[in-house]
């Protein structure tokens, strides 16, 4: 056994005060003994030897008291803390990394009226809303939201260690039900700011009888009016077809759940009149200001009737834009006043033009291109040097340059690409986007960014992403017109009296015409038959014209293949897909959508999908009878177009196949349109 001396008290006196003044007692008691002094010395030396020893035991002694001081106050702070734990005001527990509960205050035993929590799961406490693995991972220690019953909590959480493997983490249960019941009644006193529009009011009321316009239109009114006094709001007509309207958010949560109603309980009104009425509206909310809101709620309308009408579209703050309704078929008006004044506006910007250049959209179809070819050939015959921007010619892009210049129109020094383009580009360069209005789909994206004049001409539902307006010197946006070659025959008839087409262009808008209308089956108007005849008037021959929508051998059998492989989903809708050898050949795009309306000649089918794998994305052309909204559909992956006419684009790469996206679209659609129970 090893016995060791504890010298430590006697090493801290000699290294004290008192260690000088024994160690001079032991020096003079040893000079003492030099003289002779014996026993004298003798007695200096005990003396000298009893206060050490002295001083040493009570050094001794002090020290203990003070560790046993130490000791007891180290108890008493123990017993404090685990006091003060278990009575902390605030739910509190302790759980392993697998969320078992090791410990807990009386505060979190009682928010579960439970005697025994131990060794419980915490996650299956609290219903799955909370995970300390969630936790750890996303570095969130801050504050996880959690509902308990009536109230609201906000975990915060600590990681702790008790040993080199074993962790633990510390929760601390915050209630926030207070703040929370603030924070809703605050946001839901917010103010939301509603501009309402009847859809082409005058037009309608044209086509009731004379008699019951009085009705008719007091009705509307009444309609309107009682749908918003059910949210205590304030609604100001300020035009016999435009109101606007302010309300709490509380009641837009209402509108919202109910999908607008209002929509169709003014649809639904038939006094006489012929045609049904419509509203558009636009909400502005989530701004800092009721101004702010206003400005808003300007942007929304103008989407909604750029949508077709009979929709409401909400824009928050974010730029965020949320749809309900534009179920149906957009309704065509007799009128051409856009036309005539786009026709003299555009005059006016010719003479302060120095380049003209037109564009389409990139993959360019017959209606695309023939719109820029007639366009160019206006703005030439108005003395403005003109060009047609195109990086890459297409099949059907090339036919329709052949067949021009069979009828005598040679069109390609009229045809630039787009760096060509770009040198030309001047602060009196104009530039003309026809067949499109999404900065993504042009043919040419920079020169977009580089021109400072813009005039467009689309017949394509107006989606979010969009040309600037404030970039835009006039816009003509007509979702109800059959096809851009549509359209551009309407302006070009009030261009020098429509001198300026001869039989080249006049066929190039007529096979534009029947190719977005599949021979005049989809999407027709009296304005489109108009078009036509005048077309006809001009010298069109309706058989050679087809030559430009003949396919080659390869091309029909493509499209057999995909017919023959289809699948009906739901009730009524045929979906099918196919990936082609060439990867790069855009024109499988053409392909999938004839093979989308050769499916609609199927018994049965009212809707129908088609996807074409290229290289990393995958394109959906979607093709309705009217039955079923294709454009709302495709618009919920990303896409739009026309309720029965539509597009997207999606990657091939994802979580979920194109062909599930898709599905899932279609299911959300249909639970959204079906009447509840």
């Amino acid at each position: 056994m090893n016995n060791k001396i504890n010298t430590t008290p006697l090493r801290k006196l000699l290294t004290s005060s008192l260690g000088v003044v024994i160690v001079a007692l032991f020096l003079f008691a040893t000079a003492t003994l030099a003289f002779g002094q014996i026993p004298i010395a003798i007695i200096e030396y005990l003396f000298g030897l009893g206060i050490t020893i002295y001083i040493i035991y009570k050094e001794a002694s002090r020290e203990k008291e003070m560790l046993n001081y130490i000791k007891n106050l180290s108890f008493i702070t123990n017993a404090t803390a685990t006091s003060s734990l278990i009575k902390f005001p605030l739910p509190l527990v302790t759980i392993h990394m697998d969320n078992t509960i090791v410990w807990y205050n009386d505060v979190f035993g009682k928010l579960f009226e439970n005697d025994n929590l131990f060794d419980m799961s915490v996650k299956e406490l609290l219903l799955g809303q909370f995970d300390i693995n969630d936790v750890v991972n996303q570095g969130n220690f801050n504050g996880v939201e959690v509902e308990l019953g009536d109230k609201t909590f906000n975990i915060f959480s600590m990681q702790t260690a008790a040993g080199k493997d074993d962790v633990f983490a510390i929760l601390y249960f915050v209630d926030t039900t207070d703040v929370k019941t603030l924070k809703t009644l605050y946001d839901n006193s917010r103010m939301c700011y509603a501009t309402v529009i009847i859809d082409d009011f005058a037009d309608v009321l044209e086509h009731s009888p004379d008699e019951s316009l009085p009705v008719i239109t007091a009705t509307v009114e009444k309609t309107i009016s009682e749908w918003a006094s059910a949210s205590h709001g304030i609604l100001k007509k300020y035009e016999s077809d435009k109101y606007v309207f302010m309300f709490e958010y509380k009641y837009f949560l209402q509108f919202a759940q109910k999908r607008f109603e209002i929509l169709e309980q003014v649809r639904s009104i038939h006094l006489g009149n012929r045609i049904p009425f419509t509203l558009s509206i636009g909400i502005g909310l989530g701004g800092e200001s009721l101004s702010e809101n206003a400005y808003l709620s300007k942007i929304a309308v103008d989407t909604a009737l750029g949508r077709g009408g009979n929709q409401v579209v909400v824009r928050d703050n974010t730029g965020k834009n949320t749809y309900y309704g534009g179920d149906s078929l957009e309704r065509q008006t007799e009128t051409r006043l856009k036309p005539r004044v786009f026709a003299d506006s555009l005059k006016d910007f010719l003479q302060q033009t120095d380049v003209a250049l037109i564009m389409g959209h990139t993959n360019g179809d017959i209606d695309s291109f023939g719109a820029c070819v007639a366009m160019c050939k206006a703005f030439r015959h108005l003395g403005s040097e003109a060009y047609i921007v195109l990086d890459r010619e297409t099949k059907s892009t090339q036919r329709m340059t052949d067949r021009l210049a069979q009828n005598g129109l040679d069109v390609t020094e009229w045809i630039i690409p787009g760096q060509s383009a770009l040198e030309m580009i001047t602060p009196q360069t104009l530039l003309t986007v026809v067949d499109v209005f999404i900065p993504e789909l042009l043919e040419n994206k920079e020169i977009l960014s580089k021109v400072s004049k813009v005039i467009a001409v689309d017949h394509h539902r107006m989606s979010e992403s969009r040309i600037d307006k404030k970039l835009c010197q006039f816009t003509f946006l007509e979702p109800s017109a059959s096809s851009a070659c549509e359209m551009v025959t309407e302006i070009l008839q009030f261009i020098d009296e429509g001198g300026c087409i001869d039989q080249a262009i006049a066929e190039a808008l007529y096979a534009g015409i029947v190719i977005d209308t599949n021979g005049f089956t989809f999407r027709t108007g009296t304005r489109t038959f108009e078009a036509a005849a005048y077309l006809r008037k001009i010298g069109v021959d309706t058989l050679s014209t087809r030559q430009l929508f003949q396919n080659d051998l390869e091309s029909y059998a493509t499209r057999s293949g995909i017919v023959e492989r289809h699948y009906v989903y739901g009730e009524n809708i045929a979906i099918s897909s196919f990936s082609p050898l060439d990867k790069d050949n855009t024109d499988n795009i053409v392909i999938a959508a004839t093979a989308a309306d050769d499916l609609l000649e199927i018994d049965g089918i009212t809707a129908s999908f088609v996807i074409c794998n290229l290289e990393n994305t995958a394109h959906i052309s979607g093709r309705s009878l009217g039955g079923i909204n294709v454009q709302v559909i495709l618009e919920k992956i990303g896409g739009g177009g026309h309720a029965n006419m539509a597009a997207t684009q999606l990657p091939l790469e994802g979580e979920a196949t194109p062909a599930q996206l898709l599905k899932n679209a279609i299911d959300e659609y249909f639970n959204e349109t079906t009447p509840k129970a």
